[in-house]
């Protein structure tokens, strides 16, 4: 169910992003920030952004710069499994 008062961000969100400012109380949980990639990976139209771009628009392939972090990450970082045992003591199921 969509409120009224969301109803009316998005519809204010068509005509400009949104921002901090749009925000009135001070102990939210998400950023300005968080609420963009939520409404774009949605689909979202503004008339600022327009069609949301296509996947077809999305290189074939990872740039160089990108597989080099991609490789550095995987070899110094533990994985996701290992980082929840370490920092909270998780056991995940399985």
């Amino acid at each position: 169910r969509v409120t009224d008062r969301l109803n009316a961000k998005l519809d204010f969100w068509r005509a400009k992003l949104p921002s901090g400012s749009d925000f009135d109380d001070h102990l939210r949980l998400f950023s300005h920030q968080s609420y963009e990639h939520i409404l774009f990976g949605m689909g979202f139209e503004s008339v600022l952004t327009g069609s949301p771009r296509n996947a077809s628009d999305a290189p074939a392939t990872p740039s160089a710069s990108v597989e080099r972090l991609v490789k550095v990450g995987r070899q110094q970082l533990p994985s996701h499994e290992d980082w929840l045992r370490q920092e909270i003591g998780a056991e995940l199921p399985g």
